[in-house]
């Protein structure tokens, strides 16, 4: 993730100015736990949990590159068990002020406690249950509203790494897909494509693009040419054309492995700047088109 995207002002800041609310993924230095604004709260990932959080679901890996589908629905399990203990966004936010009001899990329904009849009234096999002691104050049941010094770059309406937010972080896959449609495989989108001022006649003249690229994807992937289209029923399903050789992703036939470099062996580090090794670059009189090369 790039740093402006972490600066709350350069981004999250303007972001919610703008009525958008991000579904982003978090880099590992943003997986963290920190101290909640009331007592009792913490913050994990950039949702608010209450401290009653098992310690086993605090720290929980990230979605890596190359992952099979198996051993992401297994993590989005482990994710999907948070959301009892986690406080749910409460009414719609004030992009304007960078707030969201949360209410807390036991007013929200996902958590029993016992001064709190209704929520005892909950399946106590699923829905986990608080230390209160009945008669005693306590914080439960109780709301707070998050400003923008609240990991508002962080927080998202939907729990970082649950099943929903799988669901919705997935849409990235069919934006990404588009988007090499239109700038490599059946158009060449790019700047200067358009030569008009205003959103409005570049709206107007992208609409022309998008349409051919849609007619260039029927007539690819289904054989519809829309020039000609079959007479068939109006509700009739458009087969696609029988691949001949499928094909999958490079990152799905192949094990990920990210570059390292090179550990010098111990007693060989060197105190003064690193420079690289002299080459010798020697032409042969059969070959002078060619070099061989002599390190030394």
């Amino acid at each position: 993730m790039d740093t402006p995207t972490l600066d709350t002002e350069q981004w999250a800041r303007k972001v919610w100015s703008r009525g958008v609310e991000q579904v982003l993924d978090l880099h590992r230095n943003q997986r963290t736990r920190r101290p909640g604004p009331i007592p009792g709260t913490v913050f994990v990932d950039g949702g608010l949990f209450k401290d009653t959080l098992p310690a086993d679901l605090r720290t929980l890996g990230g979605y890596a590159l190359g992952m099979s589908a198996e051993a992401k629905a297994l993590l989005a399990e482990q994710y999907d068990r948070r959301k009892y203990h986690a406080f749910t966004p409460m009414g719609a936010p004030n992009y304007e002020r960078g707030t969201q009001r949360y209410r807390d899990p036991v007013l929200s329904g996902t958590m029993r406690c016992a001064n709190h009849p209704k929520s005892m009234r909950l399946d106590p096999s699923r829905y986990p249950t608080t230390q209160c002691v009945k008669g005693t104050s306590c914080s439960c049941g109780t709301t707070v509203t998050l400003g923008p010094d609240d990991l508002i770059n962080l927080r998202q309406r939907l729990l970082y790494g649950t099943t929903k937010w799988k669901a919705s972080y997935g849409r990235r896959s069919a934006v990404e897909s588009t988007n090499a449609c239109v700038k490599t495989h059946h158009a060449r989108l790019m700047r200067h494509s358009t030569r008009v001022r205003g959103t409005e006649r570049n709206g107007i003249l992208l609409s022309f693009i998008l349409a051919a690229v849609n007619a260039s994807l029927l007539m690819t992937r289904y054989g519809y040419d829309v020039g000609t289209p079959p007479q068939t029923a109006d509700d009739a399903v458009i087969e696609p054309l029988p691949q001949a050789r499928p094909t999958k992703a490079l990152h799905r036939q192949r094990k990920f492995t990210r570059p390292r470099r090179a550990q010098a062996p111990p007693g060989s580090e060197r105190t003064g700047p690193t420079t690289t090794p002299w080459v010798t670059v020697k032409r042969t009189a059969k070959s002078p088109g060619k070099r061989s090369v002599k390190t030394k």
